[in-house]
Parts: C-alpha cells; sequence; structure tokens
C-alpha cells in the first residue's frame, strides 16, 4: 500500500512527464503549487525540516547538469518540489535511479550511439582547445529524453520496490 507522499509524487511526476513528453517544459504553475503543497503538508506533519532539506538536495543535485545545459531549469525545480514531499535522501536514490532509466532508454536508440561519440569528441576538443564546453542544443543531440518521464520511471519502480520488500 502506498502512502499519501508516494501517492502525490506519482501523481506529479505523471503529470509534469506528460507535459515534458508533449511540450518540453514542465510549467511553474505546477511545480511551484507541488513545492508549497510539500512544504505544507511537511510543516502539519511535523517534519518541515525534511521537506526543507529535500528542496535543498533537489536543487544541490540538479545543479551541475542545469549550468552544463544537460538538464532544464523545470527539471530543477520538478526535483524540488519531489524533494519538499520527501526527503534528501529519497530524492537522491529517485536522481540515481532516473539516471538509469535515461541510459537503459538510450541504449534502446544504437544510432544514439554514434551521435553520442562524436558529440563526446566534440565536447573534448572543444574542452582541450579552449577550455570551453561544447554542448549541443536539443535539436542536435543524440537523444533528447524528457527528464520527468525517467522521474516517473524512477518513482514507480521506488515505490513498486518499496511494496515488495520492505521489512
Amino acid at each position: 500500500m502506498t502512502t499519501v507522499v508516494e501517492q502525490a509524487v506519482l501523481l506529479l511526476l505523471a503529470v509534469a512527464a506528460g507535459f515534458d513528453i508533449r511540450f518540453r517544459k514542465v510549467p511553474n504553475l505546477l511545480v511551484f503549487t507541488a513545492i508549497g503543497l510539500g512544504l505544507l503538508y511537511q510543516l502539519v506533519s511535523g517534519s518541515f525540516l525534511e521537506g526543507v532539506l529535500g528542496l535543498l538536495a533537489g536543487f544541490m543535485l540538479a545543479l551541475l547538469p542545469v549550468l552544463t545545459g544537460g538538464m532544464g531549469m523545470g527539471d530543477q525545480k520538478l526535483l524540488m518540489a519531489i524533494g519538499a514531499w520527501t526527503t534528501a535522501s529519497v530524492i537522491y536514490t529517485l536522481f540515481t535511479h532516473s539516471l538509469l532509466a535515461g541510459l537503459l532508454i538510450w541504449l534502446c536508440f544504437p544510432r544514439a550511439w554514434i551521435h553520442t561519440a562524436q558529440h563526446l569528441r566534440t565536447f573534448w576538443i572543444g574542452w582541450l582547445a579552449h577550455r570551453r564546453l561544447w554542448l549541443p542544443d536539443q535539436e542536435n543531440s543524440a537523444l533528447s529524453i524528457p527528464y520527468a518521464f525517467c522521474l516517473f520511471l524512477a518513482d514507480v519502480w521506488h515505490v513498486w520496490v518499496k511494496s515488495h520488500y520492505a521489512t
């Protein structure tokens, strides 16, 4: 049986994944509302500090990918919203599992492997020659995967494992 928090996070991620797949954006109204409701829930349940720490963990985990252009700020805010509902340890688990989900999706598209190798070559040449990170834009990337969908898959996996293997 899932908890209220797990249900809220699953609903949030399902809606966010739908927007991310269709429009390649996660609406600010959705994430800011989720942040507010998550922190309010944490305040009422007596674990406000855990919600704030989860929110900060979501921000920090996505900071480097956002700064390098590998992730959008909507994805970062979505991680923060999940963190507001959960804890720093849960957000870290979901973040790592979402990266694995993205990798598994990438492995399903062999054509993307060649493009990825070319992009990595350009990345390293740009770094070695100019000390500058050259990353392709979304239209020229090897495979652009909606991150909210990867997070949704990670959360479904997390909830399933927790419900089947909890002690």
